[in-house]
């Protein structure tokens, strides 16, 4: 299957690679990221890991979150190879649950990822992820 990817979001922005795109929008990314976790009244920043949705030591879960009642998210790679194709279409919850694998069931590699969500009647939306599979470790975690 083929990514169709909207003009804008693949545009250069002016710069002349986008290694210099994604090099100038470092910080954007950076705050983006640590929204929500960067604690400034209690002087922390609440990081990942092992979350209240992971049921163990062993599973990997993403949530996407704010999605409307009904929509389809499809992962892909970024030279546009199909992973993963999630479907929501329960109104009680705005998130849907992606256990980090791909359709046949093997967990992904670490590495950047384009999300397309498709709400009919709403809209698309594609969002760049990167995510990091951490080092199984059974005695410390």
């Amino acid at each position: 299957q083929e990514l169709a990817l909207e003009l804008e979001s693949i545009e250069k922005g002016g710069y002349e690679h986008f290694m210099l795109k994604e090099i100038n929008e470092q910080p954007k990314s950076i705050f983006d990221t640590l929204r929500g976790r960067l604690l400034v009244d209690k002087g922390t920043i609440q990081l990942g890991g092992f979350s209240e949705y992971e049921k163990s030591k062993l599973s990997n879960e993403v949530k996407i979150t704010n999605l409307p009642k009904e929509c389809t998210v499809k992962i892909f790679t970024l030279d546009g190879t199909l992973v993963k194709t999630l479907k929501k279409d329960n109104d009680d919850l705005t998130s849907i649950a992606w256990n980090v694998k791909n359709d046949n069931g093997i967990a992904v590699a670490s590495g950047f990822y384009i999300f397309h969500i498709n709400a009919p009647g709403v809209g698309k939306k594609i969002i760049k992820w990167f995510g990091v599979q951490r080092e199984i470790d059974l005695d410390t975690f």
